[in-house]
Parts: C-alpha cells; structure tokens; sequence
C-alpha cells in the first residue's frame, strides 16, 4: 500500500467511524431522547448499521488496495456482518444481563459472564482472519490475535473517551460510554486499523491455509 493510499484508507475509516457515531446519536437524542432509560426500550436500529459501517471499515484497506472485486465485496459483507450481528445481539444481552435489576448475580455468574464476552471477541477476531485468509490475503494466525486485541481494545479507548468528555451527560461510566456511542466510534476505527496492518504485510505463501 502506497502513502497516498494509505492517507486516503485512514480518511475514510475515520469518515465511516465518524458517520456510525453520528447515526448512533441522532437515534439517542432525536428518536429515543437523551434523558433517562428510553434508549434501552426497543431495539436501536442505528447499531445495526453501524455494524455493516465497520465491516466496510474493515474491507476499505483491501478495496483500496484492490485486492478486491465488486463481487467479492459484496460476498465477503454479507458474511462478516451476519458474524458481527451474531456477536452484537450475544454482547448486548450479556450487557442487559449485567445491569439487570431483579437478576441476583453470584461471583460465578459474573465470572461465566466475562467469558462468554471475552470469547466473542475471539470468535470475532477469527471470523475476520478467515475471511481475510481465505477469500482475500493469505496471512499468517497470529492476526488473531492482532484483531481480537484490536477490537477488544475498544473497551478502554472509549473509558478513556468518556472521562475526557462526557457529551451530552454528566457521568462517565461504561453505560454512558455507550450511550455517547464511544463504543461504535473505536470499533469502526480499530477494524479498520487491523485491516490496515494485514495488508501492510508481507505476502504469505499460499499453501491452501496459512498457519
């Protein structure tokens, strides 16, 4: 990837980060309404495309790039956001469950909780290295990891975020980091990072499926 093209992959990753958060806001304080728990009735139907916002993210260094044909954008999409939807919907319900009113939680429950998130996040990070691996570029497993850790790292960017500015509130824990839509803003930008990086590499021999 050339400088220029990578001044132009990083402008739009940030134009799509910018554009999801954007959706995400406009439901929350113009549809649900900023004040009390309203937004958490009924489904947010921005998130949703937000989703299919940071799958692009993520295929935007390839189309660039063009490693990538019309076909196979559309293909590769469907694939990636029926992944992110599945983990989405597991994610937000593990979130519900943890603020849960009338759910009494032992140390156990919490626990099992964490890591059915953590491996989510797993499960992310290999359904976009396969897709990545097989239909795209051949690259190496340890990208894994690199797009687990990625993704993941979302959670601290947007604490961090919201201690720096609070937005429309006057609290700053993770739920309104949520709310402010922190959460949409990093992922978008964090896929698209990881995807920056795998083309950014060396091309891996292809032996069928890279190890």
């Amino acid at each position: 990837m050339t400088t220029r093209n990578l001044l132009i992959t990083i402008t739009i990753v940030f134009i799509l980060a910018i554009f999801g958060t954007s959706l995400w806001l406009f439901e929350i304080l113009k549809i649900k309404g900023w004040y009390g728990l309203n937004w958490l009735n009924g489904p947010l139907y921005s998130s949703y495309i937000a989703t299919l916002v940071a799958v692009f993210a993520f295929l935007t260094p390839f189309i660039i790039s063009r490693q990538m044909t019309v076909k196979k954008i559309t293909c590769l999409s469907i694939i990636l956001y029926a992944a992110s939807i599945l983990c989405f919907e597991t994610g937000k319900g593990l979130c519900y469950a943890l603020y849960c009113r009338f759910c009494f939680w032992t140390r156990k429950d919490i626990l099992l909780n964490y890591l059915i998130a953590f491996l989510l996040f797993v499960f992310i990070g290999v359904a976009y290295w396969f897709v990545t691996n097989r239909w795209i570029k051949k690259n190496k497993k340890v990208n894994i990891l690199l797009i687990t850790f990625l993704i993941v790292s979302a959670i601290p960017l947007s604490l961090m975020t919201i201690q720096l500015n609070t937005g429309f509130g006057t609290q700053a824990e993770w739920v309104d980091a949520v709310k402010m839509g922190y959460p949409i803003f990093w992922t978008i930008v964090l896929l698209g990072l990881s995807a920056i990086l795998v083309v950014r590499q060396k091309n891996y021999p292809d032996r069928g499926a890279a190890a």
